[in-house]
């Protein structure tokens, strides 16, 4: 006994009726021009609309302008910060070196020893005060014409107790 094979089922219209606009023989010549359209707006399947072409190209330059953009505007921020980080650490040198002279243990003027430690850590003293043993430092660095300052306070152990002093 033979097995009777099934008869193999097409998909799509039944023989010989064709979709609207799609009969074999004729096809229109400005169906498979690339600039073709459909009526609902999309493009035909493997065409490319002519008005995009290079339209990649003109948005990686956008991004790269950005990312060149905000850059540009971070560098010198961050480099700001590690500058106010710096005279931070050049006023703290020059409290300190101004309350050791203060209090005795160095010889010399209390501020004069604060300008030169902060001339060396490459800042300004632009005030000095001492109350006693108890010295306050205000130095200043200038970079990209703004200056960066900052304040520190330095005394023997003790000295000045609460939060303010």
């Amino acid at each position: 006994m033979c097995a009777r094979r099934r008869p193999v089922r097409r998909r799509g219209p039944p023989a010989g009726q064709h979709q609207a606009g799609q009969h074999p023989a004729v096809q229109h010549p400005a169906v498979q021009h690339p600039a073709v359209q459909r009526l609902d707006g999309q493009r035909l399947a493997g065409q490319s609309r002519a008005g995009e072409r290079g339209s990649g190209t003109v948005l990686a330059v956008g991004v790269l302008g950005a990312v060149l953009l905000l850059t540009a505007v971070a560098l010198p921020l961050v480099a700001a910060l590690a500058v106010s980080q710096s005279v931070q650490g050049a006023t703290d040198a020059a409290a300190l070196a101004a309350a050791d002279t203060a209090s005795g243990r160095v010889a010399g003027v209390p501020c004069a020893a604060a300008a030169e430690a902060a001339r060396l850590n490459g800042a300004s003293v632009t005030v000095c005060t001492v109350d006693g043993l108890i010295v306050s430092v205000t130095a200043v660095r200038g970079y990209l014409g703004f200056e960066l300052g900052a304040r520190a306070r330095a005394g023997p152990p003790g000295a000045g107790e609460g939060p303010f002093g």
